[in-house]
């Protein structure tokens, strides 16, 4: 009894370790304790690997570690190529690749040995956010742009605030499969206030791929329940915005994709652009990119934030396509899966999966290689998890 507690404690630790260092409700907190992310997120992987203990690993496991292991070589001849060596940004890519993202391999594969637990702190964590989202959206009196829940204006966390909103209500899609009507109704209405607190963050990306999730968990739907959700949707949406007048107004999501039409301050298109060409500048760039940290200086930007927010054009443009190809196994390894986990429904998998494909939509808009952790986490998670090979002493 006692040693199934310590298991289950290593699984929020591990997920802990991941996930609560880039909590957006508590990284203004980490900020003004001098408190680093990583000290954060080694102190919980610590706790969770101590605890979990040595494990067995298997052919899955080994795989996975091999195939990052290749990629990992190809970052380093990316690093050693780089115009910018030992830069902040090079330093940043360096301690993501080779430092964080092994400890979010092993906390995933901790945490695939109970995903119902996984999924409920999952649940827990990006539930706050929601709860802190609100409490901003009561406290001020008008909008005036992005709702991020740090006071840097530098550096706003807008984007990270949509990204835990998402996973909430990821959670509460897969729900609606299967409670019963009373408590379906109540989800609905959570979950659409969970999109409108999105659609008032301000972040596209995330927003996008929720659509996306939202769109094919419609085969687990069936038409009473889609019914039941559509009505209470529009009811739900018309009663806020007769309690709210300017609702609609705030929506600054709205805006944001009007914006796509005209001049878009995101730059999104000229980064996406710019990173093509930079990778199909010759031979050598389109085989081993051209270096860690090249793109900004290649489109005569080089400061902080100037890179293509796709993790894919990133790796492809500074590393090129022989570092693309370690990736792309990870995420066929994802998508092979996808078929046996609808054949033997599973609602935690489900859930699961789900993480994983609005991940990864999610970091073709935001994030790079130096934030490649947060959905590789979410990948390996979904890839431990189908393989459904647990320790008797760390059941459901």
């Amino acid at each position: 009894m006692y040693l199934l507690n310590y298991k289950k404690l290593s699984i929020i630790f591990s997920i802990l370790a991941v996930l609560l260092p880039a909590h957006p409700s508590l990284q203004e907190i980490f900020a003004i304790y001098g408190i680093p992310s990583v000290i954060v997120s080694a102190g919980f992987f610590s706790l969770s690997f101590l605890i979990f203990g040595f494990f067995k690993v298997n052919k899955t496991f080994l795989l996975v570690t091999i195939v990052y292991m290749i990629f990992s070589i190809f970052i380093i001849l990316g690093l050693l190529r780089s115009p910018e060596f030992g830069s902040a940004s090079w330093v940043q890519v360096f301690v993501s690749i080779f430092v964080v993202t092994p400890m979010v391999m092993i906390c995933a594969f901790i945490a695939s040995n109970n995903e119902k637990l996984a999924c409920k702190i999952i649940f827990t964590l990006s539930g706050v956010v929601l709860v802190h989202v609100l409490y901003k959206i009561y406290s001020v009196e008008s909008f005036s742009g992005f709702i991020s829940l740090n006071s840097d204006i530098e550096n706003p966390n807008y984007q990270a605030t949509s990204f835990y909103l998402g996973l909430f209500s990821i959670s509460l899609i897969s729900a609606m499969a299967s409670l019963r009507r009373a408590k379906l109704f109540l989800v609905t209405i959570i979950f659409l206030i969970s999109c409108i607190s999105m659609s008032l963050v301000g972040a596209r990306s995330v927003f996008v791929a929720l659509t996306v999730v939202f769109l094919f968990s419609f085969f687990m739907l069936d038409r009473t329940r889609l019914f039941i959700i559509t009505c209470v949707s529009i009811l739900t949406f018309f009663t806020l915005t007769f309690i709210y007048p300017d609702l609609v107004e705030n929506i600054l999501i709205i805006q944001r994709f009007a914006a796509l039409s005209g001049d878009d301050s995101s730059s999104r298109v000229f980064l996406f652009t710019s990173a093509i060409e930079l990778w199909l500048l010759n031979a050598k760039t389109f085989l081993f990119g051209s270096g860690i940290s090249s793109f900004p200086l290649f489109i005569g930007a080089n400061e902080p934030g100037w890179y293509p927010h796709n993790f894919i054009l990133e790796i492809l443009a500074e590393i090129g396509l022989f570092g693309m190809i370690p990736i792309f196994m990870i995420l066929i390894l994802i998508f092979w899966n996808f078929k046996s986990v609808f054949r033997n429904y599973s609602e935690p998998k489900i859930i699961i999966f789900s993480y994983a494909l609005y991940a990864l939509i999610s970091y073709q808009f935001m994030g790079g290689v130096n934030s490649l952790w947060i959905p590789m986490f979410f990948f390996l998670l979904a890839i431990f998890s189908s393989i459904r090979i647990r320790r008797k002493d760390c059941s459901d």
